[in-house]
């Protein structure tokens, strides 16, 4: 049957198509956002189409690369992760340090609000709820950065180390978007907060792939699937929330512009983890070969 088939999925050329899709999404988003973006009402202008078929692509661009490397032959892939490169250990450093940056710019806030004694008497419950959210964010990214800096400037593998870090650094994603998630100042349908929440999403779920080869569970195909997945929405998310906050097309808290600057940090983070990883597992295969 055609679906128990499994076929060569040119690799190189599905991440060439992927980053050169990626820019333009990311370009027509930013034009966008430049265009018909309504910074008072938190969304695009009433009746713009774009946006939504600009949605609907990334989703079907997202669904197509998961499907096709479910059917994508898995013989021989590399189910172990090499050291850091220098591009990595760039974005590694950047991404664990913005991390940290961001948690101690949140905690500061909210150490402020509790010594005015007026501001804490005003705060909803909501309020406190989301403060008990961002504290623990913040002590969770002092993981994220001890991880990042690991992965960086190790010349071991640390498999035990790194695998407790690398699960404190997915519970930080994960309080991330109940941060994201319970912050009322944006409405919750907003398209910039909606894809932002998306991309702290692909970002966990690339860590937790990542997070396999430690464990000796590797997965390659989902774990190449969602580095490209992560790619799209990432690149479409954290870098026009950027160029939107700087350009002032939009508000943006000085906490959420720090985490942005993380997702594109964690963007090339992704990028060279894949591209080192693609051609480990093109000599692994060939190897491989050799042997047999």
């Amino acid at each position: 049957m055609f679906f128990k088939k499994k076929f060569d999925l040119p690799i190189k050329i599905v991440f060439s198509v992927v980053v050169a899709l990626s820019v333009v999404l990311t370009a027509l988003r930013i034009f966008m956002i430049a265009t018909s973006y309504e910074a008072p009402m938190y969304a695009f202008a009433h009746g713009a189409v774009l946006p939504v078929i600009y949605n609907y692509t990334v989703f079907g661009v997202v669904l197509l690369l998961f499907v096709l490397f479910f059917f994508a032959k898995s013989e021989g892939n590399a189910t172990e992760l090499v050291l850091a490169r220098p591009m990595t250990v760039v974005f590694a450093a950047a991404t664990g340090f913005l991390s940290l940056v961001g948690g101690l710019y949140a905690i500061s806030k909210i150490t402020a609000t509790s010594d005015n004694v007026m501001m804490q008497m005003m705060q909803t419950p909501e309020d406190q709820r989301l403060n008990a959210f961002v504290k623990i964010q913040c002590v969770l990214s002092l993981a994220v950065f001890a991880y990042f800096m690991l992965t960086a400037f190790s010349i071991g593998k640390h498999a035990k180390i790194k695998s407790v870090l690398g699960i404190l650094t997915i519970l930080w994603h994960v309080v991330f978007l109940l941060v994201i998630y319970f912050d009322m100042s944006k409405p919750i349908n907003s398209p910039i907060k909606m894809m932002f929440q998306f991309a702290v999403l692909v970002s966990m779920i690339f860590m937790v792939y990542e997070l396999r080869f430690l464990l000796g569970m590797a997965r390659p195909r989902m774990y190449m699937a969602t580095a490209l997945a992560s790619i799209v929405v990432i690149s479409s998310a954290a870098i026009p929330m950027t160029i939107g906050a700087f350009a002032g097309y939009f508000n943006v808290t000085v906490s959420n512009l720090i985490y942005s600057l993380q997702l594109v940090a964690m963007l090339g983070y992704i990028i060279s983890r894949f591209v080192t990883y693609i051609n480990y597992n093109a000599s692994h295969k060939n190897t491989t070969k050799e042997e047999n």
